[in-house]
């Protein structure tokens, strides 16, 4: 069953998740979609690994499964045993991932529309040989492995064992309250699964009472911890309690992001695609990584908190939670990341529902509202994209629902930070003529041919932006502008319109980082900010040089948003250290 896990990771790997929500809907693409990009993915790599190895490839498949954390390796090698002697048989005849993924018919050509393929057409592998091969593997799904078929095509959910990937997607990405929460009170003492790495870790899963971002019980948290800020007890010197006597009358706040992949941090490591990179080290990572949704929020620009200790995910972590616990340790874990792959400002209007205030009972938070592409993203062909972009209304009209929800449940003086869409137009121009990651050991793929890839199965996270049409990328970049204009014109009109809260905007950070660093270190590194795998979002360094121009602009324009120093900082380090880590 865990070889599910690997099989879903893949996907969203090299499919990324902002291409699978278009318009509020899961959107799989064409000619097999994201079953189809799995399957090449898979095939390709296992393939490069045969060669790096010198193995066969099945050989390669084995070594592949054997570098899998252990509870992943028995159901890779169910994979290899069950189309194991399909794939030996198509390799034998010439045929590439492409023909051997449509030869087991994952990958097809729908009809009036074009066949989509990674690599270049092999001339040995023609349409007959494919269809032979397609009626081999319905047969022996049929005879072989119970697979009952009703139609011509097939799924991966049609397979007995493999079908809980289907399960397993929505389970795993679907769900964006935390896994491990015993008194729901949506913080959990685990990491992952929409965890700590993603809230402040509850120090009490047994009461509902006891969670970050909480004012301090009527004792001031005399006995116990009830905020989880690691502040407790009673200092008989000044007969006061600790969290009274370090912590009243500070000014805390917490730090909530409502936004996308790049408010999540989406980070899908080039070692796990590059097989000269691919090691059993690096994928031991891999269960932790999925379980995150691919994220890495516990390193992201706002709600970041720790230096990497992965060797997969490298880089420095600056953040706006980090800035804040440091002005005022009594905020240590008052943090809730929300960001959701693929999300848009309309899929926002629920996914707010996520969140957890209470009005009466909670510290102000400082709401950071990112939604820098995905309303002009989507992965429709370049003659439909534009008109599935949002509107300047529709933008209008769901931030006024965002807001109103928000402001229900936010306790009075809270602020909120609209953060503009980005120009994505410089992405085809720094990595178009690049060799992709997984095209290293061959020299034969550029991002230009995986993006092109992406956008024939409609799979691609920007049609607009991943284009080779500089027109359309320019009008996409014109739709993201203008509706830059209309957050930051109800930012304005509205900033006090909310009873609890008070809004303010300020233009997307990366470009205004990605300019500076090409000033700071030449013409042609623009693209050493950018995810190597999905050529798309902010790497670790663009995440955190994105976090210091945001607080740079804070502190510039709105330095109230910040919260006070608290002058008893020293004291609480002194007394209470690393106050319980995160």
């Amino acid at each position: 069953m865990r070889f599910l896990v690997t099989a879903v990771l893949v996907t969203v790997m090299f499919t990324p998740p902002a291409s699978t929500i278009i318009n509020h809907k899961f959107y799989r693409g064409i000619d097999g979609g994201l079953e189809c990009a799995t399957c090449t993915v898979l095939i390709s790599l296992v393939d490069q690994l045969a060669e790096v190895n010198n193995q066969t490839i099945i050989e390669a498949f084995d070594s592949f499964c054997l570098m899998l954390p252990p509870k992943l390796g028995n159901p890779c090698q169910l994979f290899a045993e069950i189309f194991g002697p399909l794939i030996i048989q198509m390799v034998a005849e010439g045929a590439n991932a492409d023909d051997i993924c449509r030869g087991i018919g994952l990958c097809y050509q729908q009809p009036g529309q074009k066949m989509c393929s990674l690599y270049p057409k092999t001339l040995k592998f023609d349409e007959k040989r494919i269809s032979y091969h397609q009626y081999s593997t319905r047969k022996h799904l049929k005879s072989n492995w119970n697979v009952k078929l009703t139609n011509e095509k097939w799924s991966i959910c049609d397979v007995p064992l493999l079908n809980l990937i289907c399960v397993l997607y929505k389970n795993v990405f679907d769900n964006h309250v935390p896994f491990d929460d015993v008194d729901h009170d949506r913080h959990s003492p685990s990491q992952s699964l929409r965890g700590s790495s993603w809230r402040g870790k509850d120090c009490n899963d047994g009461r509902a009472d006891i969670y970050p971002g909480r004012k301090p019980e009527l004792l001031k948290d005399v006995k116990f911890d009830s905020n989880c800020n690691g502040i407790w007890g009673f200092d008989n010197k000044t007969g006061k309690s600790y969290e009274e006597q370090f912590c009243d009358n500070t000014g805390q706040r917490g730090v909530v992001v409502i936004g996308d992949s790049v408010g999540a941090h989406f980070h899908a490591p080039q070692e796990w695609f590059d097989p000269q990179l691919l090691t059993k080290e690096s994928l031991k990572y891999l269960p932790f990584a999925l379980e995150n949704e691919l994220d890495w929020p516990q390193l992201s620009l706002v709600t970041g908190y720790m230096d990497s200790v992965w060797d997969v995910a490298k880089g420095p972590t600056d953040s706006i939670y980090k800035r804040i616990r440091e002005r005022n340790r009594c905020n240590h874990r008052n943090y809730q990341n929300t960001a959701v792959n693929g999300d848009s400002s309309f899929d926002a209007i629920t996914t707010v529902e996520a969140l957890r205030l209470n009005p009466k009972q909670d510290y102000p938070v400082l709401i950071v509202l990112e939604l820098v592409g995905n309303d002009v993203c989507n992965g429709h062909p370049a003659n439909e994209t534009l008109d599935y972009m949002t509107t300047e209304q529709q933008m209008h009209d769901n931030l006024i629902k965002i807001l109103t929800e928000v402001n229900q449940t936010a306790p009075a003086d809270s602020k909120v930070l609209i953060v503009g869409m980005a120009d994505g137009d410089f992405l085809y121009q720094f990595l178009g003529n690049r060799t992709h990651p997984f095209g290293r050991w061959r020299n034969d793929l550029t991002y230009a041919d995986v993006y092109e890839w992406w956008n024939c199965m409609q799979v691609t996270p920007c049609t607009g932006w991943l284009s080779n049409d500089a027109t359309l990328r320019s009008l996409t970049t014109q739709r993201a502008m203008n509706l830059s204009g209309v957050m930051k014109n109800l930012a304005k009109t509205h900033k006090h319109f909310w009873s609890n809260l008070e809004v303010a905007y300020i233009d997307c950070p990366i470009n205004t980082v990605i300019n500076r660093y090409i000033f700071e270190h030449g013409s042609q590194t623009g693209y050493q900010l950018i995810e190597p795998v999905d050529g798309f979002h902010p790497n670790q360094l663009g995440q955190a040089l994105s976090a210091a121009e945001v607080w740079r602009q804070m502190e510039l324009k709105m330095p109230n948003f910040l919260g006070p120093l608290n002058r008893n900082n020293e004291e609480i380090i002194k007394v209470f250290g690393d106050q319980g880590g995160h």
